[in-house]
């Protein structure tokens, strides 16, 4: 239900209505209607528009729409949105929002969430060239959300968080190749957030969890993406609200979602988490900030997915662990993956091709699915420097690899390095002999296959060929396997 409102979700800092622009009309008025109800649905009275000057006055209540609930036997309330519009000519329109909001559902037996904003602020000029907004920015105050999943022979599950803040800013621009390039800064500040994990026979008393978060900024971009057609694809579904008016038409569904491929050519994300703090019944956790990438392809034929996290200052909890542990652990932590040559083009056209209402995929297009996803029957998996580390010690691994059904192992190079192993052995002769009479020796036989790149410091180079030869800086290892 909240992404039929992305309007009231934008954002931006209210901004006085533009001098020049045109006078609100009763036609005016009435061309809005039929617009919002192509996004919306035409749901009596959901939609009035009033002129007001030069503004029109839009009014967004759906209780007419969740009384239809009742009959699922679920309820549920939205408090109406009040958006103001101002023509400024050449297809522009100057929208801002100054209020509330909220939202609550109830499905008995199965979930139930309250959402609230104390305030609203946001401000946006929307192109309708671009089917975007050219600009937007503004901030959300106060927001609140409960939910509570109680499905049928499952424990119940409880999450709450706040937010004192939210801010966003955008900004759209026509994409060379199609379609809308866009760049968006988006923060948060003051976040709040208690999990319940359910009993069960390992643990018989329910746990929560508290995680906090001081501030997140991110920086992100949207590469061609096809706002038309994802909207045309949208008021399609608007439009055909039942199972059986899209099978009547499924043709034409097919035909909007070729259209709207391959959605957007890329996304990248880049954040950070300054001051994390979590507890739980075993102790207190806390970084001072977590980096996050994510980069990811559309549904294109050149694939690619990259995911990155690093902590730094990472104090993980010690209360219940034995008292040779807390030396050992890290404090900063770097998982950095990317997984690329795979297709996604050619497999939502074979499906696009062969789908049928009611139908699933056969055996023999879901083969031809996972030929045409792997063409050559492999995908590359890279990992870059990744690692963890502490005051005694630096583990960092890199890899280049191929993996897929037409290898039957991986084949490619991986790069392991480490400073403080012998650090790292010494504190080991603290543990129970159980672990450290398993755990020594498996070092030592490492150690003695290492390049030594300087005091306490070691390095491994090792090559993953086909047919499964290993080798380890240059031994073989698969020959030392069979001498034995």
């Amino acid at each position: 239900m909240t992404r039929r409102f992305s309007l009231a979700l934008a954002l931006a800092l209210s901004i006085a209505v533009p001098a020049g622009a045109e006078p609100a009309t009763d036609a005016g008025a009435q061309k809005l209607i039929e617009a919002f109800t192509t996004y919306l649905g035409a749901y009596a009275g959901m939609v009035t528009v009033t002129p007001q000057g030069d503004t029109y006055e839009v009014k967004i209540d759906p209780t007419d729409l969740m009384a239809g609930l009742k009959a699922q036997g679920a309820s549920g309330t939205v408090l109406p949105v009040v958006l103001m519009l101002a023509d400024m000519g050449d297809g522009k329109w100057k929208v801002t929002q100054d209020g509330p909001f909220a939202i609550a559902m109830q499905m008995p037996g199965l979930i139930s969430f309250d959402l609230k904003a104390a305030n609203q602020s946001w401000s946006g000029v929307y192109d309708e060239s671009l089917k975007a907004f050219e600009s937007s920015k503004g901030e959300v105050t106060g927001l609140t959300m409960s939910e509570h999943v109680t499905q049928p022979g499952e424990p119940e599950m409880n999450v709450a968080y706040s937010i004192d803040k939210v801010t966003l800013e955008s900004s759209s621009t026509a994409a060379a190749s199609g379609g809308v390039d866009s760049a968006i800064t988006y923060g948060i500040s003051g976040l709040n957030e208690t999990f319940t994990v359910p009993a069960s026979p390992q643990m018989p008393t329910p746990m929560d969890i508290t995680i906090q978060v001081e501030s997140y900024v991110s920086d992100a971009t949207v590469a061609a993406m096809r706002s038309s057609e994802v909207l045309d694809l949208w008021a399609w579904f608007v439009a055909h609200p039942d199972k059986a008016a899209v099978e009547a038409d499924f043709d034409a569904m097919k035909d909007k979602l070729r259209a709207a491929l391959p959605l957007f050519d890329a996304v990248t994300s880049t954040g950070t988490m300054t001051n994390l703090t979590g507890t739980t019944p075993f102790g207190a956790l806390s970084a001072e900030a977590a980096d996050i990438t994510i980069e990811m392809n559309g549904v294109t034929a050149d694939g690619r997915l990259r995911e990155k996290i690093a902590l730094t200052g990472l104090k993980l909890p010690t209360e219940v662990m034995p008292i040779w542990v807390p030396a050992l652990l890290p404090d900063a932590m770097t998982l950095d993956f990317t997984v690329d040559s795979f297709n996604l083009a050619a497999p939502a056209q074979i499906l696009l091709d062969t789908m049928k209402p009611g139908e699933k995929p056969s055996p023999e297009v879901n083969a031809q699915l996972m030929q045409a996803f792997m063409p050559d029957g492999l995908v590359h998996l890279t990992l870059a420097p990744t690692g963890i580390s502490s005051a005694m010690y630096n583990l960092s691994v890199e890899s280049d690899l191929r993996a897929g059904p037409a290898l039957p192992v991986p084949v490619g190079t991986a790069f392991v390095k480490i400073t403080g192993l012998d650090a790292v052995m010494t504190a080991l002769q603290s543990a129970p002999p159980e672990v450290s009479q398993q755990a020594i020796p498996g070092m030592m036989m490492a150690r003695g296959l290492a390049k030594n790149d300087g005091p306490d410091s070691y390095s491994w180079q090792i090559e993953m060929a086909e047919g499964g030869n290993i080798s380890v800086n240059g031994m073989d290892m698969s020959a030392m396997g069979g001498a034995q």
